[in-house]
């Protein structure tokens, strides 16, 4: 399903009555778009921030006092590399808009914040031939009364929640644990790297595409080694959190079904840009780490 066709079936949050116009194309007025979501949905979004917030802190939570985490040692004030790779991202991000507008052929789209609400109610089955009604004691849902709802705890959950999650259990918990026993940084990241690439696998059995998973499964890695290095040279927490954050501008709207068809030609010359532009900065780090640590 395409972007424009989600948004038009969208209908249990107000993007599509906010976001399509009459004529039923897709608004291109985003700020009037955005403000009157927030004026007609403002309670479920404030209840999808408040979910992800409970969902952060009790994992969180768990894991830091399972391992012993002092998070007063977490430095929260990024450096300048955050808006070094924001602007980087903000450019990759407008290029593919850009591509996607222009040719028509959209990849991104609101799908993986996608939940269906089915009508379960008893349905009632009238049978012809016994000249009676016969009530089912089943709820029997059918696609008919299905409606698809745009879920903001999904959106909370996946651009602020994972980022946090993720950097804590793999970059701060995995790695230590790991360096801790063999003192060598870069194999340590690796090695915890690897593991977090690895997890990707678990998208196949939730049904998503061999190409999703296994791009997810290369910027898995690429990326983490990348805030592996940053965090290791700065241990600053927030910086990483924010970095994570940055990706998902993106990464969260490519669909989970998407196929290496839909990537090429068109857009395959931005993603290779933007690993290669990952892969600059991770040599850089890793030429620090060496330096520092021989």
């Amino acid at each position: 399903m395409t972007q424009v066709e989600f948004i038009r079936q969208s209908k249990g949050s107000s993007v599509n009555e906010c976001c399509v116009e009459d004529d039923g194309e897709i608004t291109q007025n985003w700020a009037q778009c955005a403000a009157c979501l927030l004026t007609k949905d403002y309670s479920m979004m404030i209840t999808g921030l408040i979910y992800a917030i409970v969902w952060v802190l009790v994992i969180c939570g768990y894991f830091a006092w399972r391992y012993k985490v002092d998070i007063r040692r977490f430095k929260l004030r990024p450096s300048k590399m955050v808006m070094y790779v924001f602007c980087i991202t903000m450019v990759g991000v407008a290029a593919m808009v850009a591509i996607q507008y222009q040719t028509g052929h959209w990849i991104y789209s609101l799908s993986n914040f996608e939940t269906i609400s089915v009508d379960m109610k008893p349905k009632t089955v009238n049978t012809e031939t016994l000249n009676v009604t016969l009530i089912s004691d089943k709820a029997i849902p059918t696609q008919a009364k299905s409606d698809r709802y745009i879920s903001y705890s999904r959106i909370f959950q996946l651009f602020v929640g994972s980022p946090i999650v993720e950097e804590l259990l793999f970059r701060v918990i995995l790695f230590f644990t790991i360096y801790k026993r063999i003192n060598k940084p870069i194999t340590s990241m690796v090695a915890a790297n690897l593991v977090f690439s690895g997890l990707h696998l678990v998208n196949i059995l939730m049904k998503s595409g061999n190409a999703y998973t296994f791009f997810q499964m290369v910027a898995g890695f690429l990326l983490g080694m990348f805030y592996s290095t940053r965090y290791f040279l700065t241990l600053n927490f927030a910086e990483n959190i924010l970095l994570h954050m940055i990706n998902n501008l993106s990464a969260i709207f490519i669909p989970v079904q998407i196929t290496f068809e839909d990537v090429y030609p068109d857009f395959i010359v931005p993603i290779v840009l933007s690993l290669l532009t990952y892969t600059i900065l991770l040599i850089r780090d890793i030429r620090t780490i060496r330096r520092k640590y021989k």
